[in-house]
């Protein structure tokens, strides 16, 4: 029961982070030009999100 519960944080950690560096990210990727950025990156990020956690996609840190 502990290790689950521990993995579902380290999780929780590992996406924040991900989204902290693609809001990073970001900005400078829509600068280059979208057609350079992957797009289904971006949407797969979001999309696996929202299935785990739905109703925390638009979380302010």
């Amino acid at each position: 029961m502990q290790a689950g519960l521990q993995a579902v944080v380290v999780g929780q950690q590992l996406m924040e982070q991900l989204m902290e560096q693609l809001m990073e990210l970001l900005p400078q990727t829509l600068s280059l030009g979208v057609g350079e950025a992957p797009p289904t990156v971006v949407i797969g990020c979001f999309r696996s999100r929202d299935s785990e956690a739905p109703g925390h996609s638009h979380r302010v840190h």
